[in-house]
């Protein structure tokens, strides 16, 4: 097919070469009538010319978008759903809805459970630490590996699942795999919705406190809370 082409062919435009997204070509008789999706290239024969059958970018989105909503789950889908159960993996929705599944090493589980350990023993008056918790988001539910919710929170949001809003401390367990980019921007979407404080713990037990406003020396919400895990 030649490019940008503009002449008319019985009424009909050629469709320009960028508008080719999946072409297949089968041989017919000329006097059938062209549809929609089919393109007459060249020749003056009578008889047989080729066709060439488009698929139009917008028909691919189309079916690409018709796709994403067969796959799309809601999180009660992810709870129903027998075969998520008890996998060895993170299990969060994305912002179209598909499962997002992160593997998880013997020690990411370690701290994970010393950090909830330590927050019931500092914080045990003021609220409740979850080992894991379900927040919805603009960009999906996400699922950071600990959180601290106070009284006031569990007061308003009682046992609603996915939280509507992120508890006040957002606990991340990161590895050597995750990118500053990616931590950086689950930080900014735990407190876009509503925490006060996210904590991110690296693999050596390591743990660094961050407000809205930057870096903490220590947790202002758990001062007592220790800057380094013991293995």
């Amino acid at each position: 097919m030649h490019e940008q082409q503009t002449r008319a062919f019985g009424g009909r435009p050629y469709l320009e070469k960028q508008n080719v997204v999946r072409v297949n070509v089968s041989w017919t008789h000329r006097r059938h009538a062209l549809s929609d999706d089919v393109c007459p290239v060249g020749g003056s024969s009578k008889h047989q010319q080729p066709r060439v059958h488009v698929s139009h970018p917008r028909r691919i989105a189309r079916k690409q978008c018709t796709r994403a909503k067969l796959l799309s789950m809601t999180w009660q889908d992810v709870l129903n759903d027998k075969n998520l159960q008890d996998l060895p993996y993170k299990i969060e929705l994305n912002s179209r809805g598909l499962i997002e599944m992160t593997p998880r090493t013997n020690w990411h589980g370690c701290w994970k459970a010393e950090i909830a350990a330590l927050m019931r023993e500092v914080l045990i008056e003021d609220g409740k630490g979850f080992g894991s918790a379900s927040i919805d988001t603009p960009e999906g539910v996400k699922v950071p590996d600990v959180v601290w919710a106070s009284k006031a929170f569990l007061e308003r949001y009682g046992r609603g699942t996915p939280f509507p809003r992120a508890p006040e401390i957002c606990v991340e367990i990161v590895s050597p795999s995750n990118t500053k980019v990616e931590t950086e921007s689950r930080k900014s979407l735990f407190f876009s919705q509503g925490a006060s404080e996210v904590w991110l713990c690296n693999l050596e037990g390591a743990v660094t406190f961050f407000d809205r406003a930057g870096q903490l020396e220590r947790s202002i919400i758990a001062p007592a809370f220790p800057v380094q895990l013991e293995p």
